[in-house]
């Protein structure tokens, strides 16, 4: 390209080469070949026995291509118009569409990320950017493991600053994901906007029907602010079994917990009283 052009030099042209992106930009439109290979195969099959085997686009090509060679454009445009339209509509619906099957959801995210991977690495490569990047499940039904992708640098920076590993921080955050997942499906119809670890009963009970049992750890925080990973795995295991648990109580409960909270705070009021009753006078100056 220096050489040729002659306005840059060869270290520009090697830059624009190594930070253009690799992934793919779009799509595959579907074509009238195969629109028209699809409706020949399904109207062969439509025509057989009930019970036979169907037959493959292979074993059918010879007539199909016989038959696609009869036609000029104007009746080829007629003939696959309407199943482009449907071939156009199913590939938009399947590149949008939620996967249906973990197996399906596993291996395109694997897939997905190590593109990504090998493109970040190229990038690091010509620029020298950092990055960081974490992939956890949003769902416990997942099979994916924490994904983390960083440089050396971005490694180092986690242990210095903040005294942990990004491996933890995964971890962390895995188990931050699982637990709103959880929350909200346990408040439904309602929609929980946040998690409350300080009030739990003041900002989650009392708004939702919701109670937390059989917590495991000594101390009800945050997945976040645990930082030892022995507890970070009990906690993991407990919520994978189903030991511990959201639970929405019913209109019963929920009116017994109130009328049970509301005799709490008074006799904590009448204990506070009966202090003040009984300090001593202050001792006048």
């Amino acid at each position: 390209l220096h050489e040729k052009f002659s306005c840059h030099s060869v270290d520009y042209y090697f830059k624009e080469i190594m930070q253009r992106s690799r992934l793919r930009k779009g799509t595959c439109k579907a074509n009238k070949w195969n629109a028209f290979v699809k409706k020949e195969v399904k109207h062969h099959n439509a025509a057989l026995p009930a019970g036979e085997k169907c037959h493959k686009a292979c074993e059918l090509m010879s007539k199909i291509h016989a038959h696609w060679q009869e036609m000029d454009e104007d009746q080829r445009t007629i003939e696959t118009q309407d199943i482009i339209e449907t071939l156009t509509e199913h590939h938009e619906m399947k590149e949008l569409a939620t996967h249906n099957t973990m197996i399906h959801a596993f291996n395109n995210a694997q897939r997905t990320l190590e593109k990504i991977d090998r493109e970040l690495t190229a990038l690091h490569s010509c620029t020298g950017v950092e990055f960081i990047l974490l992939g956890v499940q949003g769902d416990t039904g997942h099979w994916n493991q924490p994904h983390i992708f960083h440089m050396a640098r971005t490694a180092k920076f986690f242990d210095y600053c903040f005294k942990t590993s990004i491996g933890t921080l995964a971890f962390r955050f895995e188990g931050y994901s699982h637990l709103f997942v959880i929350i909200e499906a346990a408040a439904a119809p309602a929609q929980a906007q946040c998690m409350y670890y300080t009030n739990f009963d003041t900002n989650i009970t009392a708004k939702y029907c919701m109670v937390l049992e059989k917590w495991p750890l000594l101390k009800f925080c945050c997945p976040g602010d645990i930082s030892s990973r022995n507890e970070l795995c009990v906690l993991y295991h407990a919520w994978n079994t189903n030991t511990t648990c959201f639970r929405r109580l019913s209109d019963v409960e929920f009116e017994d917990w109130e009328n049970g909270r509301f005799e709490d705070k008074m006799a904590d009021m009448s204990r506070d009283v009966d202090e003040d009753n009984n300090s001593p006078p202050p001792v006048p100056s």
